[in-house]
């Protein structure tokens, strides 16, 4: 708990201020872009794209947050050494939880890598349920944005630091790709039993 609170801390403060101020630009471009098209001011959009948005704010905190000090921060740290080989996390945390039988899955080491698969679930969510993607889309999608932002990640937000200060990994990219197709499943699945249900109760 200590650790999730030291770790969370600085990036909660930085957050609400992105994300009060993605609300304050977002939300009212997308009501005048809708106003226009429309002609209507009310419609779905009022709290699909506040969703959005907070989704988008809540990736951008998770992924680049808290911002360092360009005065304090050190570069050339073995911390933040690219990780280019698959499965480096998965053995990480097994090794660290050694002796700790089915608890270590309960542990940080694994909670991190639960956190990397969640954080793209709703991508999926929402590009199958307001998009209307396909498996092939949502896969190519899910595994663009993270590579991108692993790409920002190891070029310190693209030279705007002197060097890294978050971890390139490459799993992560395969965990992110994996929670945005877990999402795209499940929409897929509500569809299904949507439609099962639907089904029946024509039948009854």
């Amino acid at each position: 708990m200590n650790t999730l609170v030291r770790w969370g801390g600085p990036i909660l403060q930085q957050a609400v201020v992105l994300g009060v101020f993605a609300c304050l630009v977002v939300i009212p471009l997308v009501g005048f872009i809708h106003w226009r098209k429309t002609g209507r001011a009310g419609g779905s959009w009022l709290w699909i794209t506040p969703l959005v948005t907070m989704y988008a704010v809540g990736v951008i905190s998770f992924t680049f947050l808290p911002l360092p000090d360009s005065n304090i921060l050190k570069c050339g740290s073995s911390v933040y050494y690219p990780r280019f080989f698959a499965g480096w996390s998965l053995r990480s945390a097994w090794n660290a939880t050694e002796g700790l039988g089915m608890l270590r899955f309960f542990t940080w080491p694994f909670v991190q890598i639960y956190m990397n698969i969640l954080l793209f679930v709703p991508f999926g969510i929402f590009a199958r349920w307001l998009l209307g993607a396909g498996f092939r889309s949502v896969l190519l999608a899910g595994f663009a944005t993270t590579l991108l932002i692993e790409l920002t990640q190891l070029t310190g937000i693209w030279g705007y630091f002197n060097c890294r200060y978050r971890t390139f990994d490459v799993d992560d990219m395969i965990f992110n790709t994996l929670g945005a197709v877990l999402g795209w499943a499940l929409v897929m699945a509500w569809d299904c039993w949507r439609g099962r249900k639907s089904g029946m109760t024509t039948l009854l």
